[in-house]
């Protein structure tokens, strides 16, 4: 009996230890769109808020000559020589001017502690 009962196992361990396993069951994926790229829709200013009217080249003048102290003046040679508008997206006006230097104040604008 014990004769049967080793080829039994034998018999057992070549049948099922030399079968391949089945395939795994895989579906198959279909691949994701691609994402669409789009420019999305500039924000719109808060409700009620309404923008000031842009500013006169002379509230620009003095605006420039308070806050650089008199060393640099608006270039009034190009056309237009100031833009207004949000520039950083923070729903507030911002003024962007172009300014050239007052005679013999550019060594003062260029120094490293200059403010």
């Amino acid at each position: 009996m014990s004769g049967k009962l080793a080829f039994l196992c034998g018999a057992c361990s070549v049948i099922f230890g030399c079968t391949t396993p089945p395939p795994p069951t895989t579906t198959r994926r279909e691949a994701p769109p691609p994402l669409a790229v789009t420019n999305p829709e500039p924000e719109s200013p808060p409700i009620g808020h309404n923008p000031a009217p842009p500013p006169k080249p002379s509230e620009v003048r003095d605006a420039v000559s308070r806050v650089f102290h008199g060393m640099v003046t608006v270039d009034s040679e190009p056309k237009p020589s100031f833009l207004v508008g949000d520039f950083n997206g923070d729903v507030s006006q911002d003024l962007a001017v172009i300014v050239k230097p007052v005679a013999g104040n550019l060594s003062l604008i260029n120094d490293e502690l200059a403010a």
